[in-house]
């Protein structure tokens, strides 16, 4: 399986060395840079460094940045994009989830996207996570002290983060009932 990723990752840099050459660069998805950025953002969501994201790891970036609601807005996204039916994500998955497209939630996912790399949600220089979880304060204080649709927007993000939080919680008390009940049997 790693070697099939070397080999298309090999295919997708030669067709943009390609198409550059030609001066196609609007058939360009992302150029070398944005790629670099985009492989970055990827790998901090990767927790267990497997090489794919699963809804777990992409759960709390998503509704942080306030592109998804819930766990289930999560699934829809990844169905959406997981070519392998595997669940997971991807790197080149990941690519089709950021890159502007099909709906509202891809094209807003493309637009926050861009806005990191461009620096506008964040010190570039900070970490991944550390961006998302300033942003996350940057809406909490919206939904305290900002008006109108600014107002609303952090109070959404704020609502879909409390029922994270619960929800996380209260699966990791089912998990530990279930390990407890196992550990009697």
């Amino acid at each position: 399986y790693h070697h099939l990723q070397i080999s298309q990752l090999l295919t997708d840099h030669r067709e943009r060395k390609w198409l550059r050459q030609r001066g196609k660069d609007e058939f360009i998805d992302f150029d070398d840079v944005e790629r670099s950025q985009l492989r970055g953002y990827f790998d901090a969501l990767d927790d267990d460094m497997s090489g794919s994201i699963g809804v777990q790891e992409l759960e709390e970036a998503l509704v942080a940045l306030g592109l998804a609601e819930n766990r289930n807005d999560v699934y829809k996204l990844i169905a959406s994009v997981d070519d392998d039916g595997s669940g997971l994500i991807e790197f080149p998955e990941f690519l089709g989830i950021v890159r502007s497209g099909d709906g509202d939630t891809n094209t807003a996912i493309f637009q926050v996207f861009k806005a990191l790399m461009q620096g506008k949600l964040g010190d570039q220089l900070l970490s991944f996570p550390l961006v998302v979880s300033t942003y996350r304060r940057k809406m909490l204080m919206d939904a305290m002290m900002g008006s109108g649709a600014r107002q609303e927007r952090g109070k959404r993000i704020m609502r879909a983060f409390g029922n994270q939080v619960r929800d996380r919680h209260k699966r990791s008390v089912e998990e530990k009932r279930e390990a407890a009940r196992k550990d009697k049997e």
